[in-house]
Formats: C-alpha cells, structure tokens, sequence
C-alpha cells in the first residue's frame, strides 16, 4: 500500500539519500532487539517541496510488529494529507494548524490499533514512539514527537558548534508535567529496584512499566499512557547545518553537544563524504555503553567479593552465574569470543573478563544536511 505511494511521489529519492541524508540502525544486544524503524522521502505538490523523516521505536514482545504498523501508518496519514501540509507554509498559524492534524491523526491510528488489536499482534503491551520531521520548501522545519526519541539541531553560532533541543522529551524521569498528568489519570510514577523511572496503572503494580509516557499502541495502558503528540516549529537560518533524529539509546551515554561537536569534526575530516558518518556516531554511542558496562560489571563483582555474608563457595557460584548470564547476551554479538573457563574469584582478574559489549539497546540515528536555499 505504501509502495504504491512512494512510487508516484518519489522524486530522485536515491540521489537525495547519498548526498543529504545519513542513516545507520545497530540491532541491540537483548533479547528483544531489532525495533527500531525508520521511513524517509519527499515529495512535491504544487511547487511545494516537501521532506519526511520519521524515526519509530518499538517497545514490548510485539514492539518490531508495532514500530512498523505506526510508521506504515503515519506515513499513510501524511501523504494522504499532503494538500494541507502544502498549504502550512504560507499560513500565519501554522503550528497551531499542524498540532490540530497530527493531533486528530494519531488519535485515529490509535483507535483503528485499539479496534483491530488481534490483527495486529496483540499491542496490549507493545507500542512504539513516533519522531517525524517535515521540512516544507528546505525552510519551515516541523518536529511531531511522541515519546523519547531526541532531535537535535547542529549549527554554528559565532564559528563555534552549537547543538538546540527542537522536540519534547517524554521521557517520564525527565518531564515534571508528565508526571503530574499521570497521577492526576490515577497512576503511579516509581523508581523500582535503582533503575529507571516507570510508569504503573494504580491498580497493577506491574504494568505497563514504562519509562516513556506517550506512546502509540499500549492499549493496556491508555488511561495513563497518552497518544497526543507534541509539535515544535523552527524557522531554519543559514547558520543551521543539519538536524539529528536519535532513539533513547542514542543519547542514553551521549550528550547533544557530544554528538554535534564529532559530526562536524567528520564533516571537516571527510567534506562532502557524509553518507557513514550516523554509523560512525552510532560506533561512539556503543562505546559509551560499553564502558558503562564494563564500570557496571566490575561494580557487581566487588560487591559480591567483599560480601561478608557469603561464604567463598557461595561467591564463586554468583559470580559465575552473573558471568553465565553477560556471556549468554553477549553471544549475540558474532565478533564475541566466548570464554572457554570462568575462573575461580579470587584468580579472575576483572578487566579481562568484564569486557561491557553486552545488553545494549537498539540505537538508530537519522543526520539529514539541510538543503540551503
């Protein structure tokens, strides 16, 4: 169905690819990986350009089923409205008109999910975020976002880089008025077991344990979790040089300005060459993770080795049980070297074995080169 759009709307799609656009998706290191999604494309209706980039992820059993249904669906949604969103640019209350449509949009695909949810893989306690960029005639740049995915925008501000929040982080730990809205609808926001902030219903302790408080899908969980997207509008300058559409795990170790400073270090490095440069942001996100890891790692295995409480026996065996459960996970990686021995605690030596390249989470990123007019 959405082939048969992009076929009669595409316009030198591939060409524009290689030359503005960089895109890399690492499938993670869970067991539930491979759900991020992502669609890119233009068109042009009536002299007006066009630009869509959307960036989706899954969460939950069904969540690669959910990502893609969402994507699939909004992208249906967009082009079906392409009339109205050519009519944005010359309108004084764009942002206004484009919450309304997105608004109505996102409703609808919720309540056609909800209506079908049999058909489509049971998103009782799946769903997806949603991050969609339009950029209408290379100027107006509109960011719809629902959930956590993060985009930033790179410039240059007096000759130095400068990154800017252009979206709305629904991440539940970091929005106070989330937070609020959640227990006014009767649920609950707790830190369960020093990890992250979850969302629960007030009568399940147990569900929908989101750390993300708008999501499509989840229909568990709608009377706490919101399908209301949030929209920024950004009137590009020439200062502005690219923007950079990330899931969670992208920027879970990462800041913007870490990410801004190193595009342009590459940018500068490889000049036109950008086409690798998101699958070499994505290397330096993994690296983050895996010193964390490894940090996490080395932490566990102290606390277990200078446990009074436990007798040597009982701290071989948690030791080697913890070790069983990173090498399981971490078999998923075809470049790891499996150990052929764990070593018994007091001849382990930590940093040879705690290697960190393990339970990392899907990261995609999405850099597009603005167009300048």
């Amino acid at each position: 169905m959405i082939i048969n759009y992009f076929n009669l709307l595409i316009k030198n799609l591939m060409d524009k690819l290689d030359k503005n656009i960089s895109i890399y998706s690492f499938e993670g290191m869970t067991d539930r990986n491979g759900q991020d999604y992502y669609s890119n494309y233009e068109f042009d209706i009536e002299g007006i350009n066009i630009k869509v980039i959307g960036l989706y992820n899954g969460h939950g059993a069904k969540g690669k089923e959910c990502s893609k249904y969402v994507s699939d669906a909004i992208d249906k949604f967009i082009l079906d409205n392409k009339n109205e969103l050519k009519n944005l640019a010359s309108q004084d209350n764009k942002r206004e008109l484009i919450t309304k449509l997105f608004v109505e949009g996102f409703k609808k695909i919720q309540k056609e999910i909800e209506e079908n949810d049999e058909k489509h893989a049971s998103f009782a306690l799946s769903g997806s975020t949603a991050t969609i960029t339009l950029i209408i005639n290379k100027n107006i740049c509109f960011i719809i976002n629902l959930g956590n995915n993060c985009a930033i925008i790179g410039r240059k501000i007096n000759g130095k880089n400068d990154s800017i929040e252009v979206y709305t982080n629904h991440e539940i730990s970091k929005n106070k008025e989330e937070q609020e809205r959640i227990k006014k609808n009767g649920g609950e926001v707790r830190i369960n077991n020093n990890t992250r902030m979850r969302i629960y219903k007030k009568d399940d302790s147990l569900h929908p344990g989101l750390c993300v408080s708008r999501t499509l899908g989840d229909t568990y969980s709608r009377d706490v979790i919101s399908d209301e997207p949030e929209i920024n509008v950004y009137n590009l300058e020439k200062k502005d040089d690219f923007i950079i559409l990330g899931t969670d795990a992208f920027w879970e170790y990462t800041t913007s300005q870490e990410i801004v400073d190193f595009i342009y270090k590459r940018i500068n490095e490889k000049s036109e060459q950008k086409k690798n440069i998101a699958e070499e942001v994505v290397n330096e996100c993994k690296k983050n993770w895996i010193k964390i890891n490894k940090s996490k790692d080395i932490k566990f295995f102290e606390e277990i080795k200078n446990n009074p409480n436990l007798d040597n026996d009982k701290k071989n065996d948690e030791v080697k049980d913890f070790i069983e459960i990173l090498e399981k996970n971490a078999s998923l990686n075809p470049d790891h070297k499996k150990l052929t021995s764990i070593p018994s605690i007091d001849e382990l030596i930590p940093d040879e074995i705690f290697h960190g390249n393990h339970h990392i989470y899907d990261i995609t990123c999405i850099i597009y080169f603005f167009e300048k007019n």
